[in-house]
């Protein structure tokens, strides 16, 4: 039941960002607040799991993809465009998080754009500076989705040796 739980508000705040509450979440999965709260003490601890969570599954996408073509590298794009969104500052105010789940959540994005930037063969002193290009052009793509395609496409172009 716990990861039907975490599963499910993952997909709740990439469907709905700033409308997903636990009243709709408990609807969805036809249980009580009870039953989340038999798992977790607090808010804060659910919402902290549900980032560890969701995390644990990038981290596998990642290990799954071995750079052979271009559409390996925008793969990876695109499971780090989804993490900017599902870690975009508007959840966390959204959710009230204090800056102690803020600062680990942050660290595990953190994680996943140096375990994709490893991936695609950069060298090691480079790694930071390709990481944030990254986040970066990404983050910036993402306040305009009409470049969003051409970025990634130019970052692949960059990437791809």
């Amino acid at each position: 039941m716990n990861e039907k739980i975490l599963a499910c508000a993952i997909e709740m705040i990439r469907k709905d960002g700033l409308k997903f509450n636990l009243d709709e979440l408990c609807k969805a999965l036809k249980i009580s607040k009870k039953t989340i709260y038999k798992h977790y003490r607090n808010k804060e601890e659910f919402s902290i799991n549900i980032y560890k969570y969701y995390f644990y599954q990038v981290n596998c996408k990642i290990d799954e993809i071995t750079i052979k073509t271009e559409e390996d590298i925008l793969s990876l794009l695109n499971i780090y465009e989804d993490a900017l969104i599902m870690t975009a500052e508007e959840i966390f105010n959204k959710f009230q998080i204090n800056n102690i789940i803020r600062q680990e959540v942050k660290e595990l994005d953190e994680n996943i754009l140096l375990k994709i930037v490893t991936k695609v063969d950069i060298e090691e002193k480079n790694h930071k500076v390709v990481a944030c290009i990254i986040k970066g052009s990404l983050k910036e793509a993402l306040l305009n989705t009409k470049i969003l395609d051409e970025t990634k496409k130019e970052l692949v172009r960059l990437l791809w040796k």
